[in-house]
């Protein structure tokens, strides 16, 4: 499995597209990791968490070919993580596509209703709709694939975090972003799987947060408890998803999270398990 960190910031990308904050004057001045654009996931080539505003900047700088994606998961409709006017562009008057139902979409049924208004003249390459419920299991060749409710914007938006279990080997990815401290319902269910790798938001940075979103700290409480019940145990743990509130460098953040073995993750970075 390979999962691609196509982008790592919150909704206003890092540097904010009108700030001139201390921490978006020194991302640009520093570049490198400290540029990040809006966050998206990609799990192989041809699965998906999220289709931001940068879809067609990720797809451009990373070589990316979305005709092989066929699983697409959205965690909530903010436009950040699902920019639904660019499904626009699967219409025939766009691309060469011809009778291609092969992209699956999965999300609440808010997420979905988006891209069809967005469709609205759609044809004969209309993707394949799926509304999802919290803890349901999605069947897809590769993956079983459990929404798990997110502490965001509850009960408006009923947002997702997803855990995908390969079926080849059991081995498992958590991907939570836009999300406080797990619900306790949420623990409960993850008891029955070991987590060999997880990313998990940390939003707010060097400030504190247990709803919404995380901050250092809170990912700390996470990480203990996940530890403390057996869920998690010597597998990778990664942040992600940062607002330039949040304040520090990426190297000021793997100043503080090294010490307790959490990579910071950064926009191109990739992982293999």
């Amino acid at each position: 499995m390979k999962i691609r960190f196509l982008g790592t910031a919150a909704a206003e990308g890092w540097p904010g597209l009108f700030c001139s904050c201390d921490a978006c004057t020194k991302a640009r001045n520093l570049k490198g990791k400290n540029i990040r654009s809006r966050f998206s996931i990609m799990i192989d080539d041809a699965y998906k968490i999220d289709f931001p505003p940068d879809s067609y900047y990720h797809m451009v700088r990373d070589g990316l070919d979305y005709t092989k994606l066929k699983y697409l998961f959205i965690s909530h409709p903010h436009f950040d993580h699902l920019s639904s006017e660019e499904f626009d562009f699967r219409r025939k008057w766009f691309t060469n596509l011809r009778n291609d139902h092969s992209l699956n979409i999965y999300g609440w049924s808010k997420s979905i209703k988006m891209i069809k208004k967005s469709m609205a003249e759609s044809d004969e390459n209309e993707p394949i709709f799926h509304a999802i419920h919290k803890f349901q299991k999605i069947n897809t060749p590769d993956f079983y694939v459990y929404p798990l409710p997110a502490n965001h914007m509850q009960p408006k938006d009923k947002p997702f975090i997803y855990l995908f279990v390969r079926k080849s080997d059991g081995k498992t990815f958590l991907d939570a972003h836009d999300t406080g401290m797990f619900y306790d319902e949420v623990f409960e269910f993850l008891k029955k799987f070991h987590i060999d790798v997880i990313s998990l938001d940390c939003t707010h940075g060097a400030l504190s947060s247990l709803n919404n979103h995380l901050g250092h700290q809170e990912v700390l409480l996470v990480k203990e408890k996940l530890e403390k019940l057996h869920i998690f145990d010597n597998g990778i743990f990664i942040v992600n998803h940062f607002s330039h509130n949040g304040k520090w460098m990426h190297e000021e953040f793997e100043k503080f999270f090294k010490p307790h073995n959490i990579i910071v993750a950064y926009d191109g970075m990739e992982i293999d398990f």
